[in-house]
């Protein structure tokens, strides 16, 4: 059974209750973990932290006596990271990444610097509308620097709510519900396709049935073409191979790896010269709504910044005659 916003409870396990006294790691363990990870050795990773390798040895006898479990294995000469301690590694990279960003950005406020706006690009990653963003936010917002942050798609929400990125853009959907957004435009789903393939007609569900299919994610995500095109034609497509990028996908359609299904506006307009055509999709058109979303403390202190993104935006959109 699914809860309501409502209805959510917390839920803690009884054994977490009753090891709420334990002491976990600093952040000098963490940091400790990913030295040893990139260096393969206990010596080279306390050297690249400025420790002593007894200083070192200390840190790993600490941090695996606070949690009760063994982090390290030793290989040969070298050491590796046990299962367990890859686990926290991957939280520790990207809480380490967090903390960096925020030092930077308290420095710079005490500092009384250019502000820094973060934009975040996944799946998305044509970047058409960047030039006009940036001169639009030079020219109303002349002090503010700009910068483009690369990430995992299922990164993008967890970076905004830890405030490593500021704003992306995206087609919105009901997985992104909890995230501030503004709307900007509507846009249609179109079929990606050799041009060796075009019809000249638009594509039912059918076509798809027969071809390898490039998706972002194996995972049906609603809103979109699984969900509101195959699924009410009953057709599956014949493969599925995950590509978690627009400029991937748009390659690998021109050399007749497979076809694909994508936002118009996330297109470059030139695929014809690379050998890809766009075709609408049948029996009618599946609509999606591009959004900007962002973190709320921007969304509620800097709206002319966000104004500013979302106009520029809004202008590549009509001028490639997609916004409506």
């Amino acid at each position: 059974m699914r809860l309501g916003p409502s209805e959510f409870q917390l839920i803690i396990p009884r054994k977490i209750i009753l090891n709420s006294h334990m002491t976990y790691l600093d952040r000098r363990h963490y940091q400790l973990l990913i030295a040893v990870r990139r260096h393969g050795q206990l010596s080279a990773a306390a050297t690249s932290l400025g420790l002593t390798q007894p200083a070192a040895s200390h840190q790993v006898r600490e941090a695996e006596r606070r949690l009760g479990i063994r982090l390290f294995d030793r290989v040969g000469r070298g050491i590796r990271l046990t299962e367990a301690a890859e686990r926290l590694l991957e939280a520790a990279l990207y809480a380490e990444d967090t903390l960096k960003t925020a030092e930077a950005d308290a420095i710079q406020l005490h500092r009384g610097t250019s502000p820094v706006l973060r934009i975040a690009v996944g799946h998305y990653d044509h970047v058409h509308w960047l030039p006009a963003a940036a001169a639009a936010l030079s020219k109303e917002h002349g002090a503010l620097k700009l910068e483009l942050v690369r990430l995992a798609n299922h990164d993008l929400q967890s970076a905004i709510i830890a405030g490593s990125a500021d704003l992306f853009l995206s087609p919105g959907s009901p997985e992104l519900e909890s995230l501030p957004s503004i709307p900007l435009f509507q846009d249609r789903l179109v079929g990606v396709v050799p041009l060796s393939a075009q019809t000249g007609a638009p594509l039912a569900a059918e076509f798809f049935g027969k071809q390898r299919y490039l998706a972002f994610s194996y995972h049906p995500a609603h809103g979109f073409e699984y969900e509101r095109y195959f699924s009410p034609a009953g057709v599956w497509p014949k493969e599925i191979v995950r590509i978690e990028s627009t400029s991937a996908i748009i390659e690998l359609v021109a050399e007749g790896f497979g076809a694909s299904i994508l936002p118009a506006w996330s297109v470059p307009p030139d695929v014809a010269l690379r050998g890809v055509t766009l075709c609408d999709l049948a029996p009618e058109p599946v609509h999606v709504t591009w959004h900007v979303f962002g973190r709320s403390k921007l969304m509620e202190g800097n709206v002319s910044i966000l104004n500013t993104v979302a106009s520029a935006i809004r202008s590549t959109a009509q001028s490639s005659e997609i916004g409506e």
